[in-house]
């Protein structure tokens, strides 16, 4: 199991948040569909809604466009985040508290309606313990929405290098969950992105942020022989190379 370096993964994200709204293409599509399965089930209006891990704010943005609520709170792990989350707040002429810090480690907000979260817990040491802290703070029926990845994302990367997450499947997610909610709604799918060049690929790696497990960089050495790998195993009829995203998307409700 891979020890995840918070402080490296808050710096390369601080690093890539200039970047994200432009490059992260997929976690976009990924906070919509998320908030549109979440509005099928719906939340109480004037609810209390707590947002983890909020980045540039692609979810924020969805939950002020669907969702009334009388308070929302987002949370990142990084300080930048919040000028992101201020320029919303000041666009829809509503109220946003951030609360800075490492979502596994902060007190959250009390007597929460929903706890709702897009490609953030995949960086979690503990998921279990940290469901469990969701599951504490929710009131009765309170819903736990989120999206994360599965074990085929950024496969190529992993394949050539021996480095990524230790991502988990969605039944074992669900097994986690079960015993504190019930699932409401569950789903996974592949998304295949085309670039020009492996050194697309990083570019795009290091331009969303989630490059955050690596600590160094590559030599000439390492950098061709990642590059003849990934044009000899990755590569289509037009020369393009591929990368892999696998999102996962669970909605459950406290029991």
């Amino acid at each position: 199991m891979i020890d995840i370096d918070k402080t490296l993964v808050k710096k390369q994200f601080n690093c890539g948040l200039n970047t994200y709204n432009d490059t992260a293409v997929v976690q976009k599509q990924i906070a919509q569909k998320l908030i549109q399965e979440l509005a099928l089930f719906g939340i109480p209006a004037q609810s209390h809604l707590f947002e983890v891990g909020c980045g540039t704010g692609f979810l924020t943005q969805e939950i002020m466009e669907v969702f009334d609520f009388d308070e929302l709170i987002v949370n990142d792990i990084s300080p930048t985040a919040k000028l992101k989350i201020q320029e919303l707040s000041k666009y829809h002429k509503k109220d946003i508290h951030f609360k800075e810090g490492d979502a596994e480690e902060i007190d959250f907000p009390q007597n929460l309606n929903a706890v709702i979260s897009s490609s953030t817990i995949q960086w979690f040491k503990n998921k279990k313990r940290f469901f469990n802290k969701v599951h504490q703070n929710l009131e009765t029926n309170g819903v736990f929405a989120f999206s994360t990845f599965g074990c085929d994302n950024f496969r190529e990367i992993k394949s050539l290098t021996g480095v990524g997450l230790d991502y988990q499947r969605l039944d074992e997610l669900i097994e986690i969950l079960s015993n504190k909610f019930n699932i409401l709604k569950c789903d996974e799918w592949l998304v295949t992105k085309t670039f020009d060049s492996p050194l697309d690929v990083l570019r795009h790696i290091k331009q969303t942020g989630v490059n955050g497990i690596q600590k160094t960089h590559f030599g000439k050495k390492e950098l061709r022989k990642f590059t003849e790998g990934y044009n000899e195993h990755f590569s289509n009829e037009l020369k393009q190379v591929s990368l892999s995203y696998n999102p996962i998307i669970i909605i459950a409700q406290k029991k």
